[in-house]
């Protein structure tokens, strides 16, 4: 290697560490190194945890209704702080590994960390009811006293949002946290039937994620006439959302309907974006039901801390719903702090990008403890 490379290679790497130190020189080493873990958590491919008491929740109710949960670490009285932690969109709820891997590795740093279940959210779609589990659930660790956090992954993350900005939950918590959530319902949905992410300053071509679609047929498929396959329909595609491809396939043989197969061949081929303009009417109509199921507009009400993360190669939730947060909250002068990263995809890691990209999210993953 010529000498002159070398040295610039050097210098860029000291500049690099130095400025890891720098940012590792504002936080606990603890909490930076539990912050590490996460990251390392975040990874599909990684199923190292470690070892915390954890319990069933017996006494959560939200709504009337029990609610079923999961408490890790300690008790109130020796907790850190404690945590509510949500699952996103995903079958397994609160089961789902890597959830529980973050939930014992906060707890392992000394956080009190409570999982509530989102049964609308296993079953692939977005409500309110989820909301009031949120707000339920940090109403529960509050009655203890000491800091409560509620952090959100994907959509939750929006909704966690929106869950603070409920004005007596609000005052509960000491940080609110999205990551990859939305800020908009609806424009991040008019995303994923139309490949365009759009942001403050522009919009762009971006090839959206088949599962975020897929979630969208299936919460919908009454608008695509399917008559009577549509109910095997949805059992196909419940099984694919599922990753259960054999049980998909043997309900996929009982269609009947030219329209069913045709959605079942979209489906194995990797071609459902032909199906999104008989969604975008239904869209347009939903404006003010996907809007109460946003946080925009409402951050103003927030009186805790917010927190944001987002991964800049997010293809079901673009990092553009990220920076509309970041602009209405800086249009309230509220306090918050704010994360895009190469480092992320959709809430998972992806990459290995540069030492002071991992520095910055290291940083602000230590903030959830």
């Amino acid at each position: 290697m010529p000498p002159i490379r070398r040295k610039l290679i050097t210098g860029r790497l000291l500049v690099a560490a130095a400025a890891v130190a720098a940012v590792l020189a504002f936080e606990p080493a603890e909490r930076h190194v539990a912050s590490i873990a996460l990251l390392r958590l975040m990874n599909a491919h990684d199923s190292r945890a470690p070892s915390v008491a954890e319990r069933a929740l017996t006494d959560l109710e939200a709504q009337g209704e029990n609610v079923n949960a999961k408490i890790y670490g300690p008790s109130a009285g020796d907790a850190r702080m404690s945590i509510v932690l949500a699952h996103g969109i995903h079958h397994e709820g609160i089961a789902e590994r890597r959830l529980v891997q973050f939930a014992r590795q906060l707890a392992s740093v000394g956080c009190r960390v409570l999982t509530p279940e989102l049964p609308d959210l296993r079953a692939y779609r977005i409500s309110q009811r989820s909301v009031g589990i949120l707000r339920s659930s940090v109403s529960y660790l509050a009655r203890d006293g000491g800091e409560v956090g509620l952090i959100g992954f994907s959509f939750t993350g929006g909704l966690s949002l929106l869950a603070a900005a409920d004005p007596k939950i609000g005052r509960q918590l000491d940080y609110v946290a999205s990551i990859g959530g939305h800020h908009d319902l609806e424009r991040t949905l008019r995303f994923l039937l139309s490949h365009q992410a759009m942001g403050p300053n522009g919009t762009r071509q971006l090839d959206a994620h088949e599962y975020g679609l897929l979630v969208l047929i299936y919460g919908q498929l009454r608008h695509l006439e399917l008559g009577a396959d549509e109910a095997i329909v949805a059992d196909v595609i419940r099984a694919w959302l599922d990753r259960d491809r054999p049980r998909a396939k043997r309900r996929a043989e009982q269609l009947a309907t030219a329209a069913g197969k045709r959605i079942y061949s979209q489906l194995a081929t990797q071609q459902l974006s032909q199906l999104s303009p008989s969604l975008l009417p239904w869209l347009r109509g939903q404006r003010g039901q996907l809007l109460r199921l946003s946080p925009r507009g409402r951050l103003k009400n927030i009186p805790s801390r917010v927190l944001l993360v987002h991964g800049e190669a997010d293809d079901v939730v673009p990092y553009e719903e990220t920076l509309w947060a970041i602009r209405e909250l800086e249009r309230t002068g509220q306090p918050f702090q704010s994360l895009i990263t190469p480092l992320l995809g959709h809430v998972g890691v992806q990459s290995e990008p540069s030492l002071l990209a991992r520095a910055r999210l290291v940083h602000m993953m230590a903030q959830l403890m």
